[in-house]
């Protein structure tokens, strides 16, 4: 049997498929030291630490990071990533669901000249204001069709129940169906009849409770308004389909619009809080060194759906804002997201098409999960795009057999030849179920490189300088002015309905 030992790597070389060596990986990657002014020009999930040299994929790549709870995604990766991506003076959107990465870095971030906003979902009242009408509202006023993409990927996200994705039920569809159709017709209607300040929340679930008001149509007056808009509109289609039922049937989808809007209906301050006028306005992060931290509670995924949305809108924003700055030549700051629990939250609409695009636009993807079956409920086979498009994975620890196999497989065998000749796996699922958590061990396939077996660093040994602690401001809680139908049809007559849309 030939073998070659690598005193960095534990795990060996061999004649055939093989470990990647030190300076192979070194060589892949860029090298930064803290100080040096050429820190800037390199930033990215850290491959290596000699003490003194971090060497790091600067790439585009996307990274996807497998880690059991308790494998130490945090301390070895995201937050370390975090400090790197500061150092050069990249931007980041984190999703972070027990707060602790905003707790460690935000000071870091705030030291290093960085704008930091943060949306606190776990303690409502901390934190900036996150409107998420008021983007979608934006951009109907300059692109209609682009305005309702973007209210349709709301609706659908809005409407997720956390169900996989392979156990749907075609019953449920049909309300979800005729639900999502009021909302998205009950958003373009506000986005035409109401002020800047009524674009909220508050004023969507008001509208949207209307259409179960009256014991009879005659006397509903969210039926008065579609039956004088625009009869060639979308709006008015999808009223006089939702209008056009019976009674029974009415009251059916009423309910199954309760259930859906019930995170605002059941929570005041959530909805009051979401109804404030936005001062999270991401498209800074393509221009300006910015920080966008989303914090939500990881013990209950009530929330989880918000962060989902947050997370697709201020994508569609980022993509916009690239677009106009290659128009115009401008430079862009590259913008990194660092998603902790990415296979916890609800999936993101055509998530798999936009982590195929953003490469070009210097947007990059930090995914964490614990688990391949986690991702493959949230996505199906789309979670394999997903996969497939990260050139990066990292896995740190597991005791789930179908992602201990998957990595086996990539990974590949190894033919050894002795008096008889055998193939076994370059690494076994045995094997890769024993990796030290306190040496840090976890397994990389690089780009193109050869697998490699690298010890990770926990965050305090890098010896980043630690400041105090950046305090949240309490958001000013003002009353939010909502739009429902009695102030449409006293702004506006009849003449002007059939005008709008």
């Amino acid at each position: 049997m030939i073998k070659i030992n690598d005193i960095n790597n534990k795990y060996g070389l061999n004649n055939c498929n093989r470990w990647a060596t030190v300076n192979e990986i070194k060589n892949a990657s860029e090298r930064i030291k803290f100080g040096d002014k050429d820190m800037k020009t390199a930033a990215g999930i850290p491959l290596l630490f000699d003490g003194e040299n971090i060497y790091v994929d600067n790439t585009d790549s996307h990274t996807i990071i497998f880690g059991n709870t308790g494998a130490k995604k945090s301390r070895l990766l995201a937050m370390p990533l975090i400090h790197i991506l500061a150092q050069g003076d990249e931007s980041l959107i984190i999703a972070d669901p027990k707060g602790e990465l905003y707790e460690r870095t935000s000071p870091y971030l705030n030291k290093n000249g960085y704008d930091i906003s943060c949306i606190n979902l776990r303690d409502i009242g901390l934190g900036q204001v996150w409107n998420p009408l008021t983007n979608m509202y934006n951009l109907y006023k300059t692109n209609k069709d682009k305005g309702m993409e973007m209210a349709s990927d709301f609706v659908s996200l809005l409407i997720d129940n956390g169900n996989d994705k392979k156990t749907t039920v075609a019953y449920d569809n049909f309300w979800d169906s005729m639900s999502g159709q009021l909302i998205l017709a009950n958003l373009q209607l506000l986005f035409e009849t109401g002020l800047k300040e009524e674009i909220n929340i508050k004023s969507l679930t008001r509208l949207t409770n209307e259409y179960g008001e009256g014991d009879s149509l005659r006397k509903n007056r969210l039926y008065e308004i579609a039956q004088n808009i625009n009869r060639e509109s979308l709006a008015y289609m999808q009223y006089s389909g939702l209008f056009n039922v019976a009674e029974r049937t009415r009251f059916s989808i009423q309910a199954s619009l309760y259930a859906i809007l019930s995170i605002f209906m059941l929570n005041s301050s959530l909805t009051n809080y979401l109804s404030q006028p936005n001062e999270i306005d991401v498209r800074k992060l393509k221009y300006k060194k910015s920080a966008v931290f989303i914090i939500f509670p990881d013990e209950k995924s009530t929330y989880n759906k918000l962060v989902s949305i947050f997370l697709k809108e201020a994508y569609v924003m980022l993509i916009n804002e690239s677009q106009i700055m290659q128009r115009n030549g401008e430079k862009q700051i590259r913008c990194n997201f660092v998603l902790d629990e990415f296979a916890n939250l609800p999936a993101i609409t055509e998530f798999n098409s936009m982590i195929s695009a953003s490469r070009s636009r210097e947007i990059r993807f930090f995914l964490f999960a614990q688990s391949l079956n986690q991702l493959m409920s949230k996505y199906d086979t789309d979670a394999d795009t997903i996969i497939g498009n990260c050139n990066n994975l990292v896995y740190l620890h597991s005791k789930e057999y179908k992602l201990l196999e998957h990595i086996e497989r990539l990974c590949g065998e190894v033919t050894y030849y002795g008096e008889k000749e055998s193939v076994e796996p370059l690494i076994s699922t045995t094997q890769l179920q024993h990796f030290s958590k306190e040496d840090g061990e976890a397994l990389m396939l690089i780009g193109r490189n050869n697998p490699f077996v690298t010890r990770l660093k926990d965050i305090d040994e890098y010896k980043f300088p630690r400041y105090k602690g950046f305090v949240q401001r309490r958001i000013i809680d003002r009353k939010a002015p909502i739009l429902d139908c009695d102030k449409i049809l006293s702004r506006f007559t009849p003449e002007q309905l059939s005008n709008l849309f």
